[in-house]
């Protein structure tokens, strides 16, 4: 059977702008097997730290190609066997993160020849390319095969036949990536490595105890079916009938669902169960729903195909820098990756406002905006988040003391979201004046609240009105609320900048079906000397001023001749 090929998308780049092919063309022509000059198999690469180094007998360490540990290795398969064949790897080691994440790789072999070439089927010249992604960058990273023994067993991980080198030298590559195997052991984890094999957006998601089991299994279920890549860690204090081994990370395959095939909250029976695989020892087990929460601590979903299921955009800037982004419909689920272009992770954090659906330029009163969600800083390399968010445009806002520090936003949302860093404060002068408009003197913020009392305007006796703010020939539109005379438009805001004599005109329409209907109107004179921005309350007209409506319009306004005061 034919293995998929997954392509490699992005910048590709090469690490310590080492050539591979050039490399394995000069130990093919000198009959030398290849030395990294960039790596040097010495105790440097292996600890700094005393500590690290006593508890590894650093000084006792042997480094040795797989030809000297065994007298047949292979990197990932028998060659005899062919390609087909299992390619799990089974094994021990003091980083057992990264061999979880080496065994949910595995499920997928096209991921296993997407980092480490197939064509990589023998030691002869002692050369190695792999492929890790950090930061929207996939870099070539070129090793020799030395990997450093103790009493001729390998110090890190080892397959349990002893003959299967494959996660032995991709533990390499990501140490000298970090700089050392030390390095790596203290930085590492099972979210960063997966992300750095696979590219896709990874999320920790933290178990309590109390946690309905059915929301877990239903979960896992959906993400299994879109080829998601799921781990789960399991706690210190499992209880002995459980029979699952501490602190040990498994690999989720399957879920046998109730003979309902639902797991909606009404269903009383527990008959489902998770087929899972212990990542150390071929081990495998089931659970069933009840014994869930009880077990494990931490759920890690790596989702591999979300591309296929949401619509994806990717935006790189400074710290200080603010990525805008539209929500164009209610209750989307957005899926956010922050990532840190660093090699120690900073204390970084965000908010996401909601701003003006015409917002341009920068914000810099934040005031006066709603804070739609907030996360505290914390020390990762990368931090994901899943948010239910509304019809609006919203502005993200990272905190973190290093202002230089560099970050890649990627955003998974339904629609298009048209991510983009706002990177101007005002509108900008045309050098040729008589071209274009009069530069703006004055900027205004108004904020409709809602409306009330409207007039009916279908044979229920109810409306699904939504309101337009005009300002000359801009105008932008709110989202319907359906089934109401009393409208509540969340904060629908607008930013206009202008000159003196003008006018902000608020429209309210129904939304029907065929066609829509104007219900009435209200205009809004600026004033930038006025000093009252409470909410006000305005009666609502036909198209001529004498022409009375029912309803009134609740609103803020905030008028400033200085363009960056909002």
């Amino acid at each position: 059977m034919a293995v998929k090929k997954r392509q490699i998308k992005g910048k590709k780049k090469r690490f310590k702008k080492q050539s591979f092919s050039r490399l394995l063309k000069d130990a093919i022509d000198t009959g030398v097997a290849f030395n990294d000059p960039e790596f040097r198999a010495d105790d440097a690469a292996i600890a700094i730290t005393t500590g690290y180094r006593s508890k590894l007998n650093v000084g006792k360490i042997v480094w040795k190609r797989p030809r000297e540990i065994c007298t047949t290795p292979h990197l990932l398969f028998r060659e005899k066997l062919g390609p087909a064949t299992e390619i799990r790897f089974m094994g021990h080691g003091l980083n057992q993160w990264l061999i979880a994440a080496a065994c949910a790789i595995a499920q997928d072999k096209a991921l296993v020849y997407r980092i480490i070439p197939k064509e990589q089927f023998h030691f002869l010249h002692g050369a190695f390319k792999v492929c890790l992604w950090h930061c929207g960058v996939w870099y070539k990273i070129t090793i020799d095969d030395k990997l450093p023994t103790y009493d001729n067993e390998l110090v890190f991980s080892s397959s349990q036949c002893g003959t299967l080198f494959w996660v032995p030298l991709l533990e390499k590559a990501f140490a000298k990536f970090h700089g050392n195997y030390e390095k790596l052991s203290a930085k590492g984890s099972l979210k960063d490595a997966l992300t750095s094999f696979t590219a896709a957006p990874t999320e920790d998601i933290c178990i309590k105890p109390s946690d309905d089991e059915k929301d877990y299994f239903r979960l896992i279920a959906e993400e299994l079916d879109k080829k998601s890549l799921i781990c789960a860690q399991t706690r210190n204090d499992i209880p002995p009938e459980i029979n699952f081994k501490s602190k040990r990370i498994y690999l989720i395959t399957s879920v046998k669902k109730p003979s309902s095939a639902s797991f909606k909250k009404s269903i009383k029976e527990s008959n489902a169960t998770l087929r899972l695989v212990n990542t150390i020892y071929e081990e495998k087990k089931r659970l069933s729903v009840d014994n869930f929460t009880k077990t494990f601590e931490t759920l890690t979903i790596c989702r591999l195909n979300i591309d296929q299921h949401k619509q994806y955009a990717a935006k790189s800037a400074l710290v200080n820098m603010q990525f805008c982004f539209d929500i164009t419909q209610d209750s989307d689920e957005v899926m956010l990756d922050l990532y840190q272009n660093v090699d120690e992770p900073r204390n970084l954090g965000f908010k996401i406002y909601k701003v003006e659906m015409n917002r341009k330029y920068r914000v810099h009163n934040f005031s006066l905006s709603s804070v739609a969600y907030y996360c505290e800083p914390i020390k990762h390399l990368s931090i994901f988040r899943r948010i239910k968010l509304n019809f609006g445009r919203y502005v993200i806002v990272p905190h973190c003391p290093d202002k230089e520090l560099k970050l890649l936003l990627r955003l998974y949302t339904q629609k298009p979201s048209h991510l983009r860093v706002l990177t101007s404060d005002m509108p900008r002068r045309n050098l040729f004046s008589f071209l274009s408009p009069k530069y703006p003197k004055y900027v205004s913020k108004i904020i409709v609240k809602g409306a009330q009392g409207l007039e009916k305007q279908d044979r229920f006796g109810s409306a699904n009105p939504y309101c337009v703010i005009r300002c000359r020939r801009k105008a932008i539109k709110s989202s319907p609320v359906h089934d109401t005379l009393n409208p509540d438009w969340n904060d629908f805001s607008a930013i206009f900048y202008h000159g003196k004599s003008v006018s902000i005109i608020i429209e309210v329409w129904h939304r029907s079906f065929f066609l829509n209907s104007f219900v009435g109107q209200a205009e809004i004179i600026p004033n930038s000397n006025k000093d009252d921005f409470s909410v006000q309350e305005i009666d609502l007209s036909g198209r001529k001023k004498d022409d009375k409506r029912l309803g009134t319009i609740r609103y803020q306004i905030f008028t400033s001749e200085e363009l960056t005061s909002f």
